[in-house]
């Protein structure tokens, strides 16, 4: 085991020299926090976002599940198409491009 120290967990986090692979639950909130919050690293990449199913929230309410169909890429949410801060062109690119729906089963 290799303690991990903080300069290890920012060198994952941004990608530098660290094999790590970025994963992902089915539901649409939480592929856009990961995809917002890794933008940084994600567009000098060609990395895929994974999604798993296995990942996502159980519960009762109605945002623990998705509309999102099996090994189908969810849409890029209304707020984030509307938002004056995101190219709204750019991450249907990157939806469309960069997410990887193997392991999506619904």
């Amino acid at each position: 085991n290799v303690p991990m120290d903080i300069s290890l967990i920012m060198d994952i986090l941004i990608g530098k020299n660290v094999p790590s692979r970025i994963v992902c639950s089915n539901l649409r909130r939480a592929i856009s926090t990961c995809v917002l919050s890794l933008w940084h690293r994600l567009r000098f990449t060609t990395e895929k976002i994974h999604i798993l199913s296995c990942l996502q929230e159980i519960g009762v309410n109605v945002d623990t599940h998705t509309h999102t169909a099996q090994f189908q890429v969810p849409q890029v949410s209304n707020f984030e198409m509307m938002s004056e801060n995101l190219d709204s062109k750019t991450l249907n690119d990157f939806y469309s491009s960069r997410i990887e729906t193997i392991y999506n089963y619904g």
